[in-house]
């Protein structure tokens, strides 16, 4: 099993042969505890992506919310880890068209 920082280098290179012209972030949880690790913003749409280990790896206070709240608003967030990683990605084509 790849390691999270392995795993999300992968995922970021992914992103941007999907999305090209894409531009992603690296958040802080430093700054606003719970926040994702990873914004992305494309054609004038943005998501947040969670990346973890594997499924069922813990959540941080505050993730969840943070998805929610997004989503909540019409934005696309969600966990991603290898084991859901293809279904992310589909949502993320359909998403951002």
């Amino acid at each position: 099993m790849p390691s999270e920082s392995s795993f999300k280098a992968t995922l970021r290179t992914e992103l941007k042969l999907l999305f090209p012209g894409c531009v992603i972030t690296k958040n802080d949880a430093g700054s606003v505890q719970g926040i994702p690790d990873m914004s992305i913003f494309y054609h004038g749409k943005f998501a947040w992506l969670e990346t973890k280990k594997h499924d069922g790896a813990s959540k941080r206070p505050n993730q969840q919310f943070y998805i929610d709240k997004v989503v909540g608003e019409g934005a696309y967030a969600a966990f991603v880890q290898p084991e859901n990683k293809k279904e992310v990605l589909q949502d993320l084509i359909n998403y951002f068209g």
